[in-house]
């Protein structure tokens, strides 16, 4: 009888729990829709566990290893549905296998891209802002404010009440003092008549 090669032993590298729940929940998903719809098509009697158990995606989860051939995933899992090991060579849903398990690496290392990227743009941005930058964006939005408010000008209308109210006072100064002199002129007529009637006797007439 012709001895099966032996599965792949020795230390295993440490595969991060992202990457390793990433393969599992990738591996699971596929064997209950894709690969449950391809082997047994239209029944829901059957799980998908039947076809792939919870061991060999165990295994596939955490080898350390990404399996991109049929040698190597031999190497790692006995897999029935997968590998015919009477002709040895590997069946159609091996080769599903093998093209899902590619797609979940790609994403793995898109991901990986894109926290790499994020990362080193954060590390980009500058830790402290200088005083100086800070104080010149602040005069520049004040002289952006003080440009946009278009100032009252109200120093004539100022002047204006003000000269007013002091040629107001200066006029009524001058009415009173007009109004006294008159007031007075009018007392000394009064008098020098009232003085002119009186002499009728022999007095000579005053006149003012």
């Amino acid at each position: 009888m012709e001895k099966m090669p032996a599965l792949k032993r020795g230390k295993k590298r440490k595969v991060p729990k992202e990457q390793e729940s990433a393969i599992r929940d990738g591996l699971v998903e596929w064997r209950d829709t894709e690969l449950l719809e391809s082997y047994y098509p239209g029944t829901s009697t059957i799980s998908g566990e039947t076809l792939l158990g919870d061991d060999v995606i165990e295994k596939l989860a955490g080898c350390g290893e990404r399996i991109k051939t049929h040698e190597v995933l031999h190497q790692h899992v006995r897999w029935a549905i997968g590998f015919n090991e009477s002709t040895r060579e590997p069946t159609i849903h091996g080769d599903k296998l093998l093209v899902k398990l590619q797609q979940i690496y790609a994403k793995l290392d898109e991901d990986a891209a894109a926290e790499a990227a994020q990362l080193a743009e954060l590390q980009a941005m500058p830790e402290t802002i200088a005083s100086s930058s800070f104080y010149a964006t602040s005069s520049s939005t004040q002289t952006r404010t003080r440009q946009r408010t278009v100032p009252v000008d109200n120093s004539n209308e100022i002047q204006d009440t003000q000269g007013g109210t002091s040629l107001g006072r200066q006029g009524m100064q001058r009415e009173r003092g007009r109004g006294s002199g008159r007031g007075r002129g009018r007392a000394q007529h009064v008098q020098g008549r009232r003085v002119g009637r009186g002499s009728r006797g022999g007095q000579k007439r005053v006149q003012s």
